[in-house]
């Protein structure tokens, strides 16, 4: 959400399951792992966070990843935050940012 929360929501009984509070600033991204075990979220912040999906619980942090990043656009400077994309494979999460770097890192299951 634009707050930084992950709800996690039941189809089958039409209700949310968990809420958390996951970044300080909006989440630009999520993805979930091979077999639907782990989600991964990027924010604004420029963390990338790993959560178990069947309670919510925190897996990992890899804080700064993709930090806050000052160009030139035009007569202005333009300012671009955080992460913009998350991809799993089995061994390793991948992350981009708008600071234009891709990052991959190990999570263990």
């Amino acid at each position: 959400t634009k707050r930084g929360e992950v709800i996690s929501f039941d189809l089958r009984q039409r209700k949310v399951r968990h809420t958390v509070k996951a970044h300080e600033k909006n989440i630009k991204t999520i993805a979930l792992s091979p077999g639907d075990t782990y989600l991964a979220t990027g924010g604004l912040d420029g963390d990338v966070k790993v959560w178990d999906v069947q309670q919510m619980n925190l897996h990992s942090t890899f804080l700064g990843l993709h930090p806050a990043h000052k160009s030139l656009g035009g007569a202005a400077l333009v300012s671009t935050y955080g992460v913009t994309g998350t991809f799993f494979t089995h061994d390793y999460l991948y992350s981009c940012g708008a600071d234009g770097r891709v990052v991959r890192v190990a999570y263990h299951a």
